[in-house]
């Protein structure tokens, strides 16, 4: 009996230093596709149910064929770096790579090429899909859209 208290207790101390080890950016690891988009109801959002059919097609196609949404993938490597590729027609893909960082707390990724640095903070995340949040604040009237992802099988 004694050697298996010992046996389960040596058991559980290498479990606990496993999950100790678990960086946040093990979460995201994986490919992930787009999967779509919600305009929040604040800013220009609040306008939405004012807005007619036709200028919502406009600000749909704006959002995911201007922003190369609709066929984008997010790779993440467990050595930090990620890669984007968006395919704007049959013969034009995107590739963005560079580095990718998790805040400890999962409230927001990071991403980083030899350009730019994008901040995507988290609204939701399990381990099938997840949402950040993406502000336009370039326009007169604030737009806000979450914009989620889905990991690819």
């Amino acid at each position: 009996m004694g050697s298996l208290l010992k046996y389960a207790g040596i058991t559980l101390f290498l479990i606990s230093i496993l999950i100790s080890c678990a960086q946040p950016e093990d979460k995201f690891i994986g490919t992930w596709e787009y999967d779509g988009y919600k305009v929040k109801d604040e800013g220009v959002g609040s306008l939405q149910n004012l807005i007619p059919g036709d200028w919502k097609e406009k600000v749909n196609n704006w959002i995911e064929k201007g922003e190369g949404l609709a066929n984008s993938t997010i790779t993440f490597k467990p050595d930090g770096t990620y890669e984007e590729e968006i395919k704007n027609g049959p013969n034009k893909v995107l590739v963005i790579k560079g580095q990718y960082s998790v805040m400890k707390d999962l409230s927001q990724l990071n991403l980083k090429t030899n350009e730019d640095e994008y901040a995507m903070p988290i609204e939701v995340l399990t381990d099938t899909s997840f949402t950040y949040r993406k502000e336009y604040g370039k326009l007169d009237v604030p737009f806000t859209v979450e914009i989620t992802y889905k990991r690819k099988k």
